[in-house]
């Protein structure tokens, strides 16, 4: 019998039909999900009731009947209850975290603005004192009586460097010519 599966299986048969003929189900092992919106909630305690307490009019009727596929099934539902809380609580875990970081990210993100606006304040603050000196420093200036070196050197203030240092030995091919006069 299973020689001429074979032999059916290989003919120029429709695929349905072959694989019909060796007594396989071409989606056997394949999982399916059926979307919670097309399944029907009942509750299957009654199921698990009668299985548990087998009616004995229903034994005499069916004395061959195995009821394990009903009590896999349950099993089968049970267990995706459970994961599917599981499932559940890891989702509202990672969520719960997501929140945490982001709540953190935010107060960390305005503690540096805070700081940034305060550095802000202390440095308009500090140009504004600078600002005020400067305006002082210029109403003392503008009540004395002008020297034209003091408005030089304000304005040209490394001529003072240039008065202080004193004069540099000449190099070795300049020593033959008389040294400067000192003009002061």
């Amino acid at each position: 019998d299973l020689e001429y599966r074979r032999s059916m299986a290989y003919t120029f048969q429709p695929l349905d039909e072959a694989l019909d003929s060796l007594g396989i189900n071409y989606i056997d092992g394949v999982h399916v999900k059926i979307a919670d919106k097309y399944k029907v909630n009942c509750d299957l305690k009654d199921v698990e009731q009668h299985i548990k307490n087998t009616d004995p009019k229903l034994t005499c009727l069916h004395s061959e009947y195995d009821s394990s596929f009903e009590k896999k099934v349950l099993q089968d539902l049970q267990q995706y209850e459970t994961n599917k809380q599981t499932r559940k609580q890891e989702r509202d875990k990672r969520i719960a975290e997501f929140e945490k970081r982001k709540r953190e990210e935010e107060e960390r993100r305005l503690e540096e603005e805070k700081k940034r606006k305060e550095e802000e304040e202390r440095r308009k603050r500090q140009k504004a004192k600078l600002n005020q000196q400067r305006l002082r420093d210029a109403e003392l200036k503008m009540d004395q009586p002008i020297d034209d070196s003091a408005v030089v050197d304000d304005i040209f203030g490394f001529l003072e460097d240039q008065k202080a240092r004193e004069p540099a030995p000449a190099p070795p091919a300049f020593i033959a010519l008389p040294a400067p006069k000192n003009l002061e």
